[in-house]
């Protein structure tokens, strides 16, 4: 009876490991999608905040300051947009018109993980195709101007 259950456990091994390595590649790239949206989510609040103490800021200056505040585990290039409503494209004598005390300002921003992705994002069988998204929710603060 041993002698047939000789190589029992090398066919259980060979079938049970590539879905044991697959659940632990995708699981591995849920968590490094989970802390870039972590990380998203840090910024967009910290902008927020400085926008609400320094409403006199244009857009551009906006998504500067945003980008300043990137982590080593973020790409740059991975914002897709940083916007703030209500928006100021331009400075008007020095102050943003739209933005007043006591308003609420709301920033914005949207972000690719495309860069960070070490698995496929489209499978195909057949005809059938299936992609899987690689943009971030959109994630929105708000933040009443001081």
């Amino acid at each position: 009876m041993r002698q047939s259950e000789r190589g029992t456990a090398v066919v259980e091994f060979a079938l049970a490991m590539p879905i044991f390595i697959f659940t632990l590649l995708v699981s591995f790239q849920l968590a490094l999608i989970i802390t870039q949206y972590y990380g998203v989510r840090n910024i967009a609040r910290d902008t927020a905040r400085w926008l609400a103490i320094n409403p006199d800021t244009d857009d551009a200056a906006l998504r500067s300051h945003a980008l300043g505040l990137v982590t080593p585990t973020l790409d740059p290039a991975g914002f897709v947009s940083v916007t703030s409503a209500p928006s100021c494209p331009s400075l008007s004598g020095g102050h943003c018109m739209s933005r007043q005390s006591g308003n609420i300002v709301t920033v914005t921003i949207q972000y690719d993980v495309t860069s960070k992705l070490f698995l496929p994002t489209t499978f195909g069988w057949s005809g059938l195709t299936v992609r899987l998204p690689t943009r971030l929710p959109a994630y929105s603060v708000s933040e009443m101007i001081e």
